[in-house]
């Protein structure tokens, strides 16, 4: 679905030989919101997985982080060149610099230099999906750029886990009733502690189903 005809890199390659599953969400998310990023992240991170997001503030930095404090991998999709005085947001320039330094990556459509609008940040956000064998919503509103990601996996025929919370003060969330709603739809397969194994054996089927297409693409 509208891939990249090229993709710039700085980092370690080797990233990608890791199955990926991407962690997305709002740039503004509660205080367990924030924790369940760095926890989902760093679970999935010690079972192999390259965390796949965004570096923008929010959700995408506690996939990053929770990868990260676990000796994990984790790879960046920007939306803008890879150059360092290009990093956006500025606040997560040293993140960017601490994900290359422990074996991660930054991916970018864009050469150095080159300046992006704001479709760009929309444009990046299929590629974390097509990067990923499944894709974590951490945080949504309804109507959140997080839904363009969404969207992207569906489409794709992936995976999609929503966090589920049950506490009062997240569920009634404007923040968390993106989660709520593709939960209660179907179109996402709710995640919590209890149902981490469960959600686990969904993303590994999913990995199969991908190297069984490819074999036959192979075999053509």
């Amino acid at each position: 679905m509208d891939p990249p005809l090229v993709l710039y890199y700085r980092g370690d390659l080797h990233a990608l030989e890791r199955p990926g599953i991407a962690v997305i969400g709002t740039r503004e998310p509660t205080r367990n919101g924030e924790n369940a990023g760095l926890f989902f992240a760093s679970e999935f991170a010690q079972r192999g997985y390259n965390i796949v997001s965004g570096l923008a503030i929010g959700c995408d930095t506690t996939g990053h982080k929770g990868a990260l404090t676990v000796g994990g991998i984790t790879t960046a999709f920007l939306a803008n060149s890879l150059k360092w005085d290009d990093i956006y947001p500025k606040e997560n320039l040293e993140l960017a610099k601490e994900i290359v330094a422990n074996g991660g990556l930054l991916l970018s459509e864009y050469h150095m230099g080159q300046t992006c609008g704001r479709y760009a940040f929309i444009a990046r956000d299929r590629l974390q999906a097509g990067l990923s064998h499944a894709t974590i919503v951490i945080q949504t509103g309804i109507n959140g750029g997080t839904m363009h990601a969404v969207n992207a996996t569906l489409m794709a025929g992936k995976p999609l886990l929503a966090v589920k919370y049950n506490l009062p003060d997240d569920y009634c969330h404007d923040k968390v009733q993106g989660n709520v709603r593709m939960i209660n739809d179907g179109r996402a397969y709710p995640l919590s502690r209890k149902t981490m194994e469960d959600c686990l054996e969904i993303v590994e089927k999913s990995i199969q189903k991908s190297k069984k297409q490819n074999h036959q693409v192979t075999l053509f």
